[in-house]
């Protein structure tokens, strides 16, 4: 359990646009209320002239990352076996 405070007041945050890809970097939560989010980090060896992540698919036993206009895939196995 955690609360993460951003540093600013609404009124800043309001102001400028903190989207990524199109989603708020932030969120309201009611007084009394709850909230669970899950984070996944993984390090991948990326080719020298690859032209960036197209699509990443997250599967049960594998990370998918397939490259942009190519679709060429990068795969991870067993990210989830630390």
């Amino acid at each position: 359990l955690g609360t993460c405070g951003i540093g600013r007041s609404y009124q800043d945050l309001l102001s400028i646009d903190t989207r990524f890809h199109g989603r708020n970097s932030f969120f309201f939560l009611d007084a009394q209320s709850g909230f669970t989010k899950s984070f996944l980090c993984f390090q991948v060896h990326i080719p020298k002239h690859f032209n960036g992540v197209g699509e990443l698919e997250l599967a049960r036993s594998k990370i998918i990352l397939r490259e942009k206009k190519s679709g060429n895939e990068i795969s991870i196995a067993n990210p989830f076996s630390f």
